[in-house]
């Protein structure tokens, strides 16, 4: 009799499973939210967390990068193109409109192949705040070679076209660091991932979407981003009033202060190792495949245990599933 009492006055014994889960959806943060049950996430309205602004500090790389892309292709034309002392057209070094057309082509180009090489590295090695930094202070190296090679007593010694073009190739590799880590680095800064309860500033029960929160810090990151874009209207009228040199120093300036703001905010910033390149792997798995005629099943880690006793490929066979579907759709193999 005492052991079907205590039984009967103590349910959560019968059935232990579902204690932990009663105890998560009754349990309630200091701030007052609570785990949503089925019933609140079919009817309650969802909402954006509240978003930190030191989520956007490193987002200056990023705008400093547009603002330089912006205030280089657009006086690039002429200042290749027309020469120094051209009283018709602003311009500084007299190459003709093909070199022209040619090198514009190429930096575009160029910036936007280097993010494959800049997300390479920040997986593989640096990590991407680390190469976020990088990348800021490499830029800032070149477009301070093309504002010192632009100053007229330079490009009269015929210091421009060298240093424009090492500068288009250093700014190319800070682009690439830049590019390619700012996004996913925001998109961590956000660490829930669960939705909760809470209660608005009108007194209604709402919840708390992880997923909302990221849209709305990636309309937000993008609105900043585009401040960048606008500098090509800067730009041209700086090169017609001040000169080419004039162009060249606003985004100096502006690389300038990104470094010292990513430098000074950097302890601020959630950060994790880096856990090895996608793309340096499903390289490595490709050209197993090609070398055994096309086969990426002599790509799976299973293949060479069953050939040579032991595998030291650093992925397993659901990888290579997944890198066949996205050849096939590809209509690669």
């Amino acid at each position: 009799m005492e052991s079907s009492t205590v039984q009967e006055s103590d349910p959560e014994k019968k059935r232990p499973d579902l204690a932990p889960s009663l105890e998560i959806n009754d349990a309630a943060p200091a701030d007052g939210s609570s785990v949503p049950t089925s019933e609140d996430l079919k009817t309650l309205p969802r909402v954006c967390d509240k978003i930190s602004n030191a989520i956007f500090f490193m987002v200056v790389a990023e705008v400093a990068e547009r603002f330089t892309y912006r205030s280089l292709t657009g006086p690039m034309q002429n200042y290749i193109q027309n020469p120094l002392h051209d009283t018709s057209h602003p311009g500084a070094l007299g190459k003709g409109q093909a070199t022209a057309t040619a090198i514009g082509y190429f930096f575009s180009c160029w910036c936007y192949l280097t993010p494959i090489f800049g997300a390479i590295v920040a997986d593989s090695w640096l990590g991407r705040f680390k190469t976020i930094l990088v990348g800021t202070i490499t830029a800032t190296v070149g477009v301070s070679i093309l504002f010192i090679t632009s100053i007229p007593i330079c490009l009269e010694k015929g210091a421009g076209f060298p240093g424009l073009i090492v500068a288009l190739f250093i700014i190319g590799l800070g682009a690439g660091g830049i590019k390619s880590n700012v996004g996913p680095l925001v998109a961590e800064q956000y660490v829930t991932k669960e939705p909760r309860l809470s209660i608005d500033s009108q007194g209604h029960q709402v919840i708390i979407d992880p997923d909302i929160t990221v849209q709305t810090i990636f309309s937000r990151y993008y609105w900043i981003m585009n401040i960048g874009a606008c500098s090509g209207l800067v730009a041209v009228w700086l090169e017609l009033k001040v000169g080419f040199w004039g162009t060249f120093l606003v985004p100096l300036c502006i690389y300038a202060c990104a470094v010292i703001v990513l430098i000074v905010g950097r302890n601020n910033c959630v950060t994790h190792p880096p856990e090895g390149s996608i793309v340096s792997k499903a390289v490595h798995a490709l050209w197993i495949g090609l070398k055994n005629n096309r086969d990426m099943d002599k790509a799976r880690p299973s293949y060479h245990i069953q050939q040579y006793g032991s595998s030291t490929l650093p992925w397993d066979d659901h990888f290579v599933d997944e890198l066949k579907i996205a050849l096939t759709a590809c209509r690669v193999l």
